[in-house]
């Protein structure tokens, strides 16, 4: 069965407290990226640097709470795409894929099969468009009743 709207927010905000206390690792292909996105986190942290590290994602061998693609592995028309292999996701407690098309990616569907908890990118988007509208048009946005049935209706369509 598909996640509600409030299933996502939940596993979004858990995810979202844990980064806040936690130790954020960034497996990566491109450890100067990875470094870079580091630093650029750290100026928006009060410890700065002092919770994140960078490591090359063929080094990252233990669990992990969270794995989060930010890629487009995946993404329509490469939809046989996986970021990493089975051997990653089977030692992640979630999975977290922004790819929105198709909605159900591979790397989804093998955390899915390991039974962990996959939440797709279509949620992502639409509350991006919400924040959206509230930057552009202020208080004159649809209701939380009325983002859950336009998002319901999107779950069913796409």
């Amino acid at each position: 069965p598909e996640a509600s709207v409030e299933e996502n927010r939940e596993a979004m905000t858990a995810a979202a407290e844990q980064v806040k206390t936690g130790q954020i690792t960034f497996a990566v292909r491109d450890t100067q990226k990875g470094d870079a996105l580091a630093h650029a986190l750290a100026q928006t942290q009060q410890d700065g640097l002092h919770r994140l590290s960078v490591r090359s994602l063929a080094d990252c061998a233990e669990a992990h709470d969270i794995l989060i693609n930010c890629t487009p592995v995946g993404m329509y028309p490469h939809v046989d795409a996986c970021p990493v292999s089975a051997d990653v996701i089977a030692r992640c407690g979630a999975v977290f894929d922004a790819v929105y098309n198709p909605r159900e990616t591979r790397l989804l569907a093998l955390a899915k099969q390991n039974g962990l908890p996959a939440i797709e990118g279509l949620g992502m988007l639409f509350y991006q468009a919400v924040e959206a509208q509230k930057f552009w048009f202020g208080d004159r946005v649809a209701s939380k009743a009325e983002q859950s049935r336009i998002y319901s209706e999107l779950q069913t369509r796409l």
